[in-house]
């Protein structure tokens, strides 16, 4: 359970990351460092974002899969009270993940708030 909390930071994360990489990639230098980087791994042609944004989108599939695959799992099962763990802790991440995001969104709201108020030190 502890182990999935650094997804929390990493999505909450990921939207400051990708501006920054697109700064970079206006940098001649830096695409075609990411290119080479791309073409020595024998990677498909997909950028890099692309790779970035796959833990967020699988960190919010966890629970649907999990909750699906306790639906057809016996009750009786040896494996049902691992799968309602796994279930329990992935929906505890996707809730702290929304929580932190909710509470950078109030931040970000408040300091451009702040910006507009005359005076504000």
């Amino acid at each position: 359970r502890q182990g999935f909390r650094m997804y929390s930071e990493y999505c909450n994360s990921h939207p400051m990351a990708m501006v920054t990489l697109q700064e970079l990639y206006r940098h001649n230098r830096y695409s075609k460092f990411f290119e080479a980087c791309r073409l020595m791994r024998g990677l498909i042609e997909i950028p890099l974002d692309g790779y970035l944004l796959t833990p967020v989108q699988r960190i919010c599939k966890y629970p649907l899969q999990l909750a699906e695959l306790l639906k057809y799992t016996k009750t009786d099962h040896p494996d049902y009270n691992k799968i309602r763990e796994a279930l329990d802790a992935m929906r505890a991440v996707a809730v702290l993940i929304n929580e932190r995001k909710r509470r950078m969104e109030s931040l970000e709201k408040l300091a451009a708030w702040q910006l507009r108020v005359e005076g504000w030190e």
